[in-house]
């Protein structure tokens, strides 16, 4: 557990460490079909930064490996705002967009950071949902922050 909890410490230290930024005008990245992409191939740390409006507004992020030459390992971590607890999903596609599987991501809360380890291998790509946990966690005013590392 001790290993773990220094893990989680030094990947939320390394992406917030040096990350390049992604913005969008608000309604972009609300479905799969229009994700923000964070990574292709031969790109680096990156993040972005939006607000959750409401329970049904949902932020979709991509990180694309699928003409990729090497199977990517990383890190993910959502870094909810004060008082707000916000949810990761990842969306695991093949090189001809079939879904290859769906799985939550790590919650430790309202105001905290969700961090998650990741590996898309060469040829697939992975989504990331960005959602609110539950009906009063969101706000049109405080902006949640999802970073990516790039581990190899």
């Amino acid at each position: 557990m001790k290993k773990f909890a220094i893990a989680t410490l030094l990947t939320a230290f390394l992406i917030v460490v040096g990350a390049s930024s992604v913005s969008a005008q608000y309604g972009w990245g609300d479905t799969i079909n229009d994700a923000m992409e964070i990574y292709s191939p031969g790109g680096g740390d990156s993040s972005a930064s939006f607000p959750i409006e409401g329970t049904d507004d949902y932020d979709f992020f991509l990180i694309n490996n699928i003409y990729g030459s090497e199977d990517l390992r990383g890190a993910v971590a959502l870094y909810s705002p004060s008082g707000l607890n916000y949810d990761m999903q990842f969306i695991t596609v093949d090189s001809n967009g079939q879904i290859i599987s769906v799985t939550n991501g790590y919650d430790t809360g309202a105001g905290s950071t969700d961090a998650n380890g990741i590996y898309v291998p060469s040829g697939q790509s992975l989504y990331v949902k960005v959602y609110s946990h539950g009906a009063y966690d969101y706000s049109p005013d405080q902006f949640y922050r999802l970073a990516f590392t790039k581990f190899n």
